[in-house]
């Protein structure tokens, strides 16, 4: 058995609602307090692909919030971001304005700006999650992601969400893990929470990594142990009361079968 010494997590459809807008992504109130009670008792973070503002707003007892993938970075007061080139800078916008002007009458989409607590436009994300043909749209985005892909920019597209990522450089969550556990001066075991495919380098350097599941997509995940979302409350209340000590059997826990549990974390 596992003692659990952090935990650290994705944010949207892992603890927030799926199929919402993003107003109301929020928290469910029971996870909500759960999560509040874990933070008492070891460090608890955020790693996700929103900004650090909207987490910010979302969940106040974080110790520590990577957003934009990890490119931006806050701990307490203090701010980490990345070195942007001023060519890549220009790309963003000129990208970014490009694709305002091929959404702009899709009511069902968001156009979602991801700007640092600076104001700085790192990236911006396409979601067609509301939509109800979630694949006609699959062939309306693809030249603002070729266009993307040529202005250098780095895209991120998954197997099964209904949504893609621009970035200004690569976003990696593991890196942001590391870059968090070395801040906040973690030694132990960090379970991680995650639900898609930009979350795989996150589990790969966490010491516990568990997938949270939906009915709405199924991607691929590279994780030890799978939960559906509306088990995730139970299980971490169930960790609570048996003081952080991992149990993969108490927890309810179902082992990936595509995990490869031969491989060594890093």
């Amino acid at each position: 058995m596992l003692q659990i010494d952090a935990i650290f997590s994705d944010y949207d459809g892992t603890l927030s609602p799926f199929a919402v807008n993003r107003d109301n992504a929020l928290v469910p109130r029971p996870l909500y307090k759960t999560l509040s009670i874990v933070s008492k008792k070891i460090p608890f973070c955020i790693i996700t692909t929103k900004t650090v503002n909207y987490i910010q707003d979302k969940i106040e007892f974080c110790k520590g919030v990577a957003g934009i993938g990890g490119l931006e970075i806050s701990i307490g007061a203090k701010m980490i971001y990345p070195s942007v080139s001023s060519h890549t800078r220009k790309s963003i916008l000129t990208v970014f304005d490009f694709a305002r002007s091929v959404m702009h009458d899709m009511k069902d989409v968001l156009l979602e700006e991801k700007k640092t607590a600076g104001g700085e436009l790192l990236g911006f994300t396409v979601d067609w999650r509301l939509s109800k043909n979630w694949d006609s749209y699959k062939e309306v985005v693809r030249p603002l992601i070729q266009k993307s892909k040529r202005d250098g920019l780095f895209v991120l597209t998954y197997r099964d969400h209904p949504f893609f990522d621009v970035y200004v450089k690569k976003p990696d969550k593991g890196k942001a893990l590391i870059k968090l556990k070395k801040e906040l001066r973690i030694n132990g075991n960090i379970l991680y929470l995650g639900d898609s495919e930009n979350d795989s380098t996150a589990f790969e350097k966490s010491g516990v990594s568990i997938g949270i599941t939906r009915e709405e997509v199924k991607p691929l995940l590279n994780c030890e142990y799978l939960l559906p979302y509306d088990n995730l409350n139970a299980a971490l209340r169930t960790l609570v009361k048996n003081n952080m000590i991992f149990d993969p059997v108490l927890l309810n826990l179902k082992r990936n079968s595509t995990y490869d549990y031969t491989s060594d974390k890093q």
